[in-house]
């Protein structure tokens, strides 16, 4: 039976602070610099709505894993790569979150892998002809 899982990707923008130096309201406070947080999260539309007794699904439960590329000239070679991949200790979730420091545009990139649950081959045609 095929469903549909709808995906949310979103993102926040967080400004820079200024720091702010004691005063007669009490102490100050440290200054941050500006920052932004892109979140995946998905849920399954499900016709039966209403079902109490059905357990819902975390939405990494779909995933063998999850690759967030992002610009290799703004975060460098070592920190462009955001990775997640199931293990056998694997705690789900409903949603995955990178936060970085920045306050440009970032091109990213999300690829997601789905977990086939039974696994799915797909043949290719000359074989599929030859077993009919």
């Amino acid at each position: 039976q095929k469903r549909k899982l709808r995906i949310f990707i979103s993102n926040t923008f967080f400004p820079a602070k200024e720091p702010q130096a004691d005063g007669p309201e009490g102490p100050g406070q440290e200054g941050s610099v500006a920052s932004w947080e892109l979140r995946v999260e998905g849920r399954l539309l499900d016709d039966s709505k209403n079902d109490p007794n059905k357990v819902k699904r975390k939405f990494s439960s779909f995933f063998k894993s999850l690759v967030i590329e992002l610009d290799k000239e703004l975060y460098g070679p070592d920190n462009h790569l955001v990775e997640w991949h199931r293990t056998l200790t694997t705690q789900e979730t409903d949603g995955f979150q990178v936060k970085r420091p920045g306050d440009k545009n970032v091109r990213c990139t999300i690829l997601l892998l789905l977990d086939y649950q039974p696994l799915q081959f797909k043949l290719d045609p000359r074989l599929a002809r030859l077993l009919g």
